[in-house]
């Protein structure tokens, strides 16, 4: 799961946080917190591959869930050059 804490996101309607991903990378877009002005979160790449990827919107918080395509753990988000 990833964290990201943002004030007032409770606030917003829920359609204004959008996830975007693919196998390997995820975008997540927070419209108008600030009027006028978006909020994106961007991960070109991903350490492996996902089956999977889900955001819930909280009070002050986006919680992504990802579901990897192999059951292994990750001691790093993304994939090093």
């Amino acid at each position: 799961k990833i964290y990201v804490t943002l004030d007032g996101l409770g606030d917003l309607p829920d359609e204004s946080v959008t996830l975007d991903w693919s196998k390997t990378s995820l975008e997540l877009r927070v419209v108008d917190l600030i009027p006028g002005k978006d909020h994106v979160l961007t991960i070109a790449k991903l350490l492996d591959d996902v089956d999977k990827a889900t955001c819930k919107k909280k009070k002050d918080r986006v919680t992504i869930t990802l579901k990897k395509s192999v059951s292994v753990t990750w001691y790093e988000l993304t994939k090093k050059d």
